[in-house]
């Protein structure tokens, strides 16, 4: 037994925020409206709050106010100016250092959310939320959902592989927890060529009007179910997130599950922050809770331009981001949206800066560059590219059964035509290639030690 769609959502979601002190169900009538102000009024607003979370920080945080008068920086001069660029930006290690110092001295303890984001970037995080501004998040996420037609309440499936997520829906507790919610989670690193058919009969039992999930998980769980299966009843969009979506991976997904393929971009550090609507010609920020820049060499990208994504989160109170370096490389777009949006487009998100490869001359090449070179060997099932030395690359490589390895000189060429002609390149030929302990893949790794990676020189798109 399910709950009925809106019940759950007039009645059992507003008691369940009523109680845990929560409101992102108030502010969602709110985001509807302020999508579709004109790029102006909504600048104005996005600059209202960050003026506010900057006196705040100023006043209550010791880690900013220090920072603001060693620069002889006022929170109005930032406004006057419209740019954060005169402060320094904020690093996962500078959080763990001053981890004290970037709480808020006038909050009462019980604003203080403990949260964190694991060590994919081999630096593992711990920080506080504020409990009375997640709802600014989750308002945007059920916004996000109407663009394709999905209410609040109506029943959700994940594909997801964060513990701290899954472990909230095991046991007897869980399970009336889910299906008090209409989710049904299912454990992405229990994916497997054994579990692939019950995976699919579950959802298809389930009937869930949204599916959401890892990049690669779907993708994996889609190539392995084919393409001719019927479309799961109900099933209205996939919303892929936590990894790059490579356009390879949302035409397989497509293929298989009959639905449109849509991208999410945010993480638990950096709440959510943008998601293609219906036109997928780039993804929405959430501009009412996120201000969003792209540095290239530590200056401000043009649009069109690919660099690293530094995110101001506008509803922590309790422990201020400001400038917080992202870790993940992206495109600003040098357009509007075709749907009359007014919220700003990232055109692309392309992966983390840790997981880009670095040239001999300072060029960084992201994973869109083999992702979209391999879609063109048919022989190559899966791949995963590590970079051992500047002048070294490993290629690990699944063939297809029954299929010799006939792109090899064909990948050799092409990686050395942008990365260099004296670039030693290894094959190994491997019968799987393991995801982490998430269910994340990644296809390229760096173990480059002591390599600036941070700051983005002019990077290699891949063209499609």
């Amino acid at each position: 037994v399910r709950m009925n769609p809106a019940i759950l959502k007039r009645i059992v979601l507003p008691g369940w925020q009523y109680a845990r002190g929560q409101n992102s169900l108030e502010l969602l009538p709110y985001l509807e409206k302020t999508q579709w102000l004109t790029s102006s009024e909504l600048m104005d607003l996005q600059w209202q709050r960050v003026g506010t979370l900057l006196q705040h920080a100023y006043e209550n945080v010791p880690y900013y106010r220090e920072i603001m008068r060693q620069n002889e920086i006022s929170p109005a001069s930032i406004l006057r100016e419209r740019s954060l660029a005169r402060l320094p930006l904020l690093s996962r290690s500078t959080i763990s250092q001053q981890s004290d110092r970037l709480r808020a001295r006038n909050m009462a303890s019980t604003r203080f959310l403990p949260n964190g984001t694991g060590g994919s970037t081999g630096e593992p995080l711990r920080f506080f939320e504020d409990r009375d501004g997640v709802g600014w998040g989750d308002a945007a996420i059920f916004r996000s959902h109407r663009w394709y037609g999905v209410d609040v309440g109506e029943r959700s499936c994940y594909l997801w592989g964060s513990n701290f997520d899954l472990s909230r829906f095991k046991g007897l507790t869980g399970r009336i927890r889910s299906r008090a919610l209409n989710l049904l989670m299912l454990p992405a690193w229990e994916l497997s060529q054994r579990t692939v058919l019950e995976f699919w009969n579950r959802v298809w039992d389930f009937k869930p009007r949204l599916l959401l999930g890892y990049a690669g998980a779907l993708h994996d769980w889609a190539r392995l179910l084919g393409n001719t299966r019927d479309r799961i009843p109900n099933l209205s969009a996939i919303i892929v997130s936590a990894e790059t979506l490579y356009d390879e991976w949302r035409t397989v997904i497509e293929e298989c599950f009959k639905v449109p393929v849509y991208n999410r971009y945010g993480g638990r550090d950096i709440s959510f922050v943008a998601q293609e609507c219906p036109v997928r010609k780039g993804l929405h920020i959430n501009a009412e809770n996120v201000l969003v820049e792209i540095l290239l060499e530590g200056q401000a990208a043009a649009p069109g331009e690919l660099g690293e994504i530094v995110i101001t989160r506008l509803d922590n109170f309790a422990m201020p981001f400001i400038r917080y370096r992202s870790g993940d490389l992206g495109i600003m777009a040098s357009f509007p949206c075709g749907c009359g949006r007014s919220l700003p487009l990232l055109q692309k998100v392309e992966g983390r800066v840790q997981d880009a490869i670095v040239t001999a001359d300072g060029r960084i090449i992201s994973g869109l560059f083999f992702a979209h070179m391999m879609k063109d060997c048919p022989d190559v099932k899966l791949f995963q590219v590590h970079q051992l030395a500047m002048d070294r690359l490993m290629i690990a490589i699944v063939l297809h059964p029954a299929r010799p390895f006939a792109s090899k000189q064909r990948i050799e060429r092409i990686v050395r035509q942008y990365m260099g002609s004296d670039l030693k390149i290894l094959f190994e030929i491997r019968e799987s290639i393991p995801v982490s302990r998430s269910g994340k893949r990644r296809i390229t790794i760096s173990h480059l030690m002591g390599c600036d990676q941070q700051r983005p020189n002019n990077a290699v798109l891949a063209q499609s």
